[in-house]
């Protein structure tokens, strides 16, 4: 939860995703969603479902509008440590630019 916390200074929306087992019943889920709720984390609950996933949205993350400096920092330390994913991003500029 803290590390969603964390992303919200460079996010729009941070959310917990919590795998629960299919036939177990949710224990200690309110503590959690009050602390999600106290920093405006969201909540969603995985069950399996098949070989998949169904979520059940717990809590709505509160909307949130990062400062251009925190993105430009994130977006600095992820290229740095991925060239080929700061050369796919500048690709996609040159080719939305007018």
């Amino acid at each position: 939860m803290f590390e969603a916390a964390s992303y919200r200074s460079f996010a729009h929306e941070s959310y917990v995703g919590l795998e629960w087992a299919k036939d177990v019943p949710l224990e200690g889920l309110e503590e959690l969603t009050a602390k999600c709720g106290e920093f405006g984390v969201g909540l969603i609950i995985l069950h399996p479902y098949y070989t998949s996933f169904r979520h059940i949205i717990q809590l709505d993350a509160v909307l949130n509008i990062p400062s251009e400096d925190f993105v430009e920092e994130f977006l600095e330390y992820l290229f740095e440590r991925r060239q080929k994913q700061l050369r796919l991003y500048d690709e996609l500029w040159e080719s939305v630019q007018i």
